[in-house]
């Protein structure tokens, strides 16, 4: 990710209503700033979907944060302390998705949990499961037939 690009520096004003938690500031900071901060999450590598989900816990972050957030010293500005979120929720979600990654499923996932020993089904299950059904001895109980099973439409 580069560096925060320069820029005029965010209103006073609206980061006080930001503080306040005043909805309009909200929606006028995120228009500003969520343009940039998904861009800089695409820029690290993050697919459209998953900077979104950055991009939103960086927000997330802003509102924890933004009590404590200072423009003492000649450096502070809101945007590097912006990008620094952005950069730590980015390294964030890396973090979480190399402890989980993605699960691969479909057919072919299946078919390979069904060559594995003990996972086959032993014989034909279902059509005995079924048989039971009909013949109302579902689930080991024994009954008069037709009060077990269910209505055909």
């Amino acid at each position: 990710m580069s560096q925060a690009y320069s820029s005029p520096s965010t209103s006073f004003t609206l980061l006080q209503r930001v503080r306040a938690l005043d909805p309009e500031a909200w929606h006028a900071l995120s228009r500003l700033y969520g343009p940039l901060v998904y861009r800089w999450a695409r820029q690290s590598g993050l697919q459209p979907q998953d900077a979104s989900d950055v991009a939103q816990n960086v927000f997330v972050s802003i509102l924890r944060g933004i009590s404590r957030f200072s423009l003492e010293g000649p450096e502070a500005t809101f945007r590097g302390w912006l990008w620094t979120i952005t950069r730590n929720a980015v390294r964030e979600f890396a973090r979480r998705q190399s402890r989980h990654p993605a699960a691969a499923g479909g057919s072919d996932a299946q078919h390979t949990l069904l060559e594995l020993p003990g996972m086959a089904p032993k014989g034909d299950w279902f059509s005995r499961l079924r048989a039971r059904w009909e013949h109302g001895t579902a689930g080991g109980e024994t009954g008069s037939g037709n009060a077990s099973k269910p209505r055909a439409d």
